[in-house]
Formats: structure tokens, sequence, C-alpha cells
């Protein structure tokens, strides 16, 4: 597919913002090639749906939903043609390239050259590999505003790695799920919450031995009463409020939040 080299660097520089986006929509919309074309659509469509909520405008989500459906199986291929091939799998926010699936190894190896043709900011990892310090020292993991580790066998020293880090500093999702996770790796994240893990305001510790996070109950898809557990009354005992034991917002869909979304949140 046609790229605007020039307009894609302008969205690399300013990820977060959606005007450089809009631009690069205006001028897919003059091109005679059909995915080319198609793709201002689908970037104006991606834009929308972030800024619409699936249930405080379901009529409306549920229609950008089904054009955005419509546009990813006739052009997926097409859009992602410059990851496609060095990541296990790829999804698209704002209609670029935002999050990849791929190794703790293969991000190192690939992380520089993906960063150039596309705003990667969210990162679901598949396997972590032998040192989880050595991608955790990597300047590469700057961008990143969100971060899945699920079920890649992550422990206490393995948090206190990624708590250690210098390079988390704008991430404001994680996904812990699933794996080995104890007190010791809680403290580490809440030891750091001040100073390398400054943004973070979720995590998710569902399938770990513990879940500090906060409990709830809901009507009808609103969440009418809220509490810590034990676990978490202790860390905020100890380090004082933690943000990212807390629900965001008061709605189920704010229990575990879409991660585009939340993670361009000031």
């Amino acid at each position: 597919m046609v790229e605007n080299q020039d307009l894609l660097q302008s969205v690399l520089r300013d990820p977060e913002q959606d005007e450089p986006r809009e631009r690069y929509a205006s001028w897919c919309a003059g091109q005679e090639e059909t995915a080319t074309k198609a793709r201002a659509d689908f970037i104006r469509i991606q834009i929308a749906l972030a800024k619409t909520g699936r249930l405080t405008s379901p009529e409306a989500y549920l229609e950008l939903r089904a054009r955005e459906r419509r546009l990813l199986t006739s052009y997926r291929d097409a859009w992602g043609e410059l990851v496609r091939g060095r990541v296990r799998s790829y999804d698209f926010n704002r209609g670029f390239v935002e999050l990849i699936a791929i190794s703790a190894t293969e991000f190192l190896e690939r992380g520089k050259e993906l960063a150039a043709v596309a705003p990667i900011a969210h990162v679901d990892i598949t396997s972590l590999g032998d040192d989880s310090k050595e991608f955790f020292r990597s300047p590469l993991l700057e961008p990143l505003r969100s971060l899945s580790v699920s079920n890649c066998s992550f422990g206490d020293s393995d948090v206190q790695a990624l708590s250690d880090s210098r390079y988390l500093k704008e991430l404001r999702w994680l996904d812990l799920g699933y794996n080995h996770v104890g007190m010791e790796g809680a403290h580490a994240l809440a030891r750091h919450t001040r100073d390398n893990l400054l943004r973070l305001r979720f995590v998710r510790f569902f399938g770990n031995p513990i879940d500090p996070t906060e409990r709830f109950a809901h009507d009808n898809g609103r969440i009418v009463d809220r509490w810590l557990p034990p676990d978490g009354v202790k860390l905020e005992a100890q380090y004082g409020p933690l943000q990212w034991l807390r629900i965001s917002g008061d709605l189920i869909e704010d229990v575990f939040p879409n991660r585009f979304p939340f993670s361009i949140r000031t």
C-alpha cells in the first residue's frame, strides 16, 4: 500500500494527538488506490470510536464497530504491510498499528525498525525468555503506554525488574494476569509508583496467587459499591494511595479498561 512518509513521520512524532492522523486521512482520501482511499474512512472511524462509550452511546458505538469490521475484513493485510511478518499479531488504534504481540527477544531485535514504521505504544509479550532484566533495561520500552506479560511465567523477580526499569515512565496499563506474582511483586510495584512508574493507573493481577485490587458490586453495568481486599489495604497503609489498585470509573467496562483510550488519558 502507498504510504506518505512525511505525514507518517508526523504521526510518529506526536502519536497521542489526533490531528496528524486526521491529516493523513485527508491525504488518503485523495489517492486513487482503493486500499489507501478506504483507509481515510478507517482512520476517521477509529478516531471516533476512541471517543464513543460502548455503554454510554451504544447505538453509535455498534454502528462504528460494524463499519470498522467491514473495512478490516477487506484491507487489514494491506494496512498492516509494514509490520506483517515481523510480529506475531498486530492491531490498529486510531487508524494505525499501535498494538503488537511479540516475544521479548524479538522485540529487542526488531523494536527499532518497528518504531520507524508504526506508532507502537502497546505490546503483548508472548514469551519473556531467560533474562527479564535485559528486556526491562532496554530504552525501546520508552514509548509504551500499555504492556501485557499475561501467562508468561512472570514472577516476583520479574516484577522487580519491571519496577526497576527507567524506561517505563509513560506506562499506564499493565496486565500481569495468570502468572506467579505474590505480595513481594506487589510491593515492588508500590515502591516504584512515585519514581519509575509515575503514570501507572491500572494493573491486572487476576490469575496470580494474590490480587490486591479493588472489589466491587454492580447493578445493570454500573458499579454501586467498591472496597479493597486486605492485601490492598496493607499496601496503601504502607505506601499511601495507589491508583492502580482502584477501578478507574463507575461502569463494568472500567474494571478491565480498554488499553487504547485509557492510555491517552492525562
